[in-house]
């Protein structure tokens, strides 16, 4: 039995940890959201800290450890390049991570969700995407919290909240 797996993934938050190491959410097509180790990736000689930048779209190979996993490759299928030059884009593409995090679980694989967030971190980067507010309908439909019957356009956030239990912090700079 091997202890390395690959898998494809959308980086969703990272947050710094020892020296040169990052912890990074990941949303993967096979195992929902993990959280797993980028060793080095805060060294200036590093060539995978492009690789496990926010937004992007990676195919990772991963290490099974008793604590997280590990990082040990990295390749990236999107940087979204167009999201990571515009304020506007980049809020947009915040909040849909934010909510992901916050609405799913760990290591619950939800294939459709994966396709939705990376359609819309897409959308985001070609053209002008579609209402966050779809998008937000979308990935609540798709966890089961809301039928396609359901019409709470006005307080979608506040509901949002309740499930997640916390409040919503991504920054609104589009409205």
């Amino acid at each position: 039995m091997t202890n390395t797996y690959k898998t494809e993934a959308i980086v969703i938050k990272r947050r710094n940890w020892k020296e040169a190491d990052k912890i990074l959410t990941v949303f993967t097509k096979e195992y929902g959201k993990i959280n797993v180790v980028a060793k080095g990736v805060r060294k200036l000689s590093s060539r995978r800290a492009p690789v496990v930048e926010l937004f992007n779209h990676t195919e990772l190979m991963l290490h099974q450890a008793s604590f997280l996993d590990i990082v040990t490759e990295a390749a990236i299928h999107n940087s979204f390049e167009t999201i990571k030059k515009d304020l506007v884009r980049i809020s947009r593409a915040y909040e849909a991570c934010e909510l992901v995090e916050y609405l799913t679980g760990e290591d619950q694989e939800n294939e459709d969700v994966f396709y939705l967030l990376l359609s819309y971190l897409e959308q985001i980067n070609t053209h002008e995407p579609a209402s966050t507010a779809q998008f937000k309908r979308q990935i609540l439909s798709a966890l089961g919290y809301l039928s396609e019957k359901d019409s709470i356009e006005q307080e979608i956030d506040a509901f949002i909240e309740s499930i997640a239990e916390r409040r919503l912090t991504a920054p609104r700079i589009y409205e």
